[in-house]
């Protein structure tokens, strides 16, 4: 016998005083130590199959439970052959979850493998003194003691599931804006496309992103060069083009290419600041809200966007993730141009030759063998 461990009451009883370590399948870290040490205390390990026959015969004191997935069965068969048999459950963190539905079952006691073996022994005496009616005072501590820990667990566990109540449903928001992305760029590209012209490019994009801003003064500036952009095209809300024509003029040499620079949905928040930067042409633009999209294209800004209205009614907050999506397909389209333009100017004769002019078809002179 371990001296560091009071001994386990041996006395001649009809109740039983010999100790049954009942376990299934493998064993954890925790559990493997807890073992060897109940093991050195003398206590006798069986298997579940053992179980009820030596309930039975009387000779056991005290049940000590690896707390597995047959636990809370094994329990409920105890209580059924014998009701006042004590009952330990060692518990890990694996097996926190079915904590409540063991206590629930009837265990008389828990101990918990994390919290080391020190106090395993004084728990198995005072368990098997209580069966001779000792130690009473101690159980009815440590029952106290074993609902206070759960109360505590509850709460954690309580605090966690809200947390990931909060995260679950933060994630499902995340992947529905997500889709919603996705079809409104599936949906714009495949308008896009059907357009191979600059102006029916313009004109189809700011047809769209009105559609999703709702009523909104828009403009379109093309680059000319990194600092010079010219106006492609204006939709009029409530400004009318003679109106806004100073203020367009000043964005074309003065604020697009500030705009383009650092590649970012940018929303103008201090329009007095800016009115000021800008000069007394934007005006225009006191009590309104005012966004920049420059779309790039390889690091390039092929054009700028700008979408201004009245500040009573604001732009939403979740259609900034759509308007950046947006002006990167319509970045990606204006390039596609330019692309074709080039090849086309690169190849395009300008003048006819002699040698072109025959254009691989012959003059008729020869007929085919």
């Amino acid at each position: 016998m371990n001296d560091n461990y009071p001994d386990i009451p041996n006395e001649p009883d009809s109740r039983g005083s010999d100790v049954l370590l009942i376990h299934e399948g493998t064993r954890s870290a925790c559990s493997e130590m807890a073992w060897r040490h109940l093991e050195e205390m003398g206590v006798e390990c069986g298997s579940c199959e053992q179980l009820e026959s030596r309930i039975i015969d009387g000779g056991t004191g005290l049940v000590i439970i690896d707390c597995s997935s047959r636990a809370v069965a094994d329990t409920d068969r105890i209580r059924t052959l014998r009701p006042g048999l004590p009952v330990l459950a060692l518990v890990d963190e694996s097996s926190m979850e079915s904590l409540q539905d063991l206590l629930a079952a009837g265990v008389t006691d828990v101990h918990f493998l994390e919290s080391g073996v020190e106090t395993l022994g004084r728990r198995v005496g005072s368990l098997v003194g209580s069966v001779h009616g000792t130690d009473r005072d101690s159980m009815v501590e440590r029952s106290l003691e074993i609902l206070r820990g759960l109360c505590s667990t509850n709460s954690a566990l309580s605090e966690r599931v809200t947390d990931l109540e909060s995260e679950l449903a933060e994630v499902e928001s995340d992947v529905a804006s997500q889709v919603e992305i996705a079809t409104v760029v599936s949906s714009f590209k495949a308008l896009l496309s059907q357009e191979l012209g600059v102006e029916g490019v313009l004109q189809t994009a700011l047809e769209f992103i009105l559609g999703r801003t709702g009523p909104t003064n828009a403009a379109i500036f093309l680059a000319d060069s990194e600092t010079s952009y010219s106006l492609g095209a204006y939709v009029n809300c409530d400004c009318p083009r003679e109106k806004a024509d100073p203020v367009l003029c000043k964005f074309t040499t003065d604020v697009c290419h500030h705009v383009a620079a650092p590649d970012d949905l940018v929303r103008f928040e201090d329009i007095d600041s800016f009115i000021q930067a800008v000069g007394p042409e934007a005006e225009i633009l006191r009590s309104s809200e005012v966004i920049g999209m420059p779309c790039s294209s390889d690091g390039e800004c092929l054009a700028v966007v700008f979408l201004f209205r009245s500040e009573s009614d604001p732009f939403p907050e979740q259609l900034a993730p759509v308007l950046d999506a947006v002006r990167v397909t319509l970045a990606e389209q204006l390039a596609t141009i330019v692309s074709i333009h080039h090849r086309i100017e690169d190849h395009w004769p300008d003048e006819p030759t002699d040698e072109a002019s025959d254009w691989g078809f012959g003059t008729g002179g020869n007929k085919a063998a």
